[in-house]
């Protein structure tokens, strides 16, 4: 199905789980999805997102390995940035875990490696957000 991820065309409460890897950097306001999400979850529903994170090992993994422009991530932010957020939109419990996307092409041996890092070495983060019952 093909919508506008602002606009959501699901009724409210419809879902147990949303996962979002790898696309919130790409909105130019994630914050409308973020609350779409939330929308559409079920009390007691998660969401579960990575994004890059903002520093050198994302930079050099995406922007240099990768070939993507920056361009392309108008809506990167730190993990706390990415926290305020999710909480923003009505989130009660979010955790964020660092990890590296380590540069070795998926074409390589048909999948992505990862390996968690402290934050100052993360390309990336995972978010683990839940909306709580009632809310």
């Amino acid at each position: 199905m093909r919508s506008d991820v602002g606009h959501l065309p699901f009724r409210s409460e419809s879902f147990d789980l949303v996962t979002c890897f790898a696309v919130f950097e790409h909105f130019f306001k994630p914050e409308k999805t973020l609350t779409e999400i939330y929308r559409v979850l079920k009390p007691s529903g998660v969401l579960v997102a990575t994004t890059p994170n903002v520093n050198a090992a994302a930079t050099v993994i995406i922007h240099v390995l990768a070939r993507e422009p920056s361009s392309t991530h108008p809506s990167a932010k730190p993990p706390r940035e990415w926290v305020k957020e999710i909480l923003n939109a009505g989130f009660k419990r979010v955790k964020t875990k660092p990890f590296l996307l380590l540069p070795m092409p998926p074409t390589l041996l048909q999948r992505y490696f990862t390996m968690k890092t402290p934050l100052a070495l993360a390309s990336h983060i995972e978010i683990l957000a839940m909306k709580t019952e009632g809310g």
